[in-house]
């Protein structure tokens, strides 16, 4: 989206839009867009979903 305007002239509806989701969901994900903006600027970098934990030594078996 910040590609086509810029970030002040996004709003939440917007993102709720684009994402087909709830205001309830979103909220129960985010604080609000600048939230949104940090998690994602963070995650994608790492491939891992917010909340999750990089595999241990060995991998992800473990082994």
């Amino acid at each position: 989206m910040m590609v086509e305007r810029d970030y002040d002239r996004i709003s939440v509806r917007d993102i709720l839009d684009r994402a087909d989701t709830g205001r309830s969901t979103f909220y129960a994900h985010f604080r609000d867009k600048d939230d949104l903006l940090l998690a994602s600027s963070v995650e994608y970098p790492s491939g891992r979903p917010r909340g999750s934990v990089a595999p241990g030594p060995g991998g992800a078996s473990g082994q």
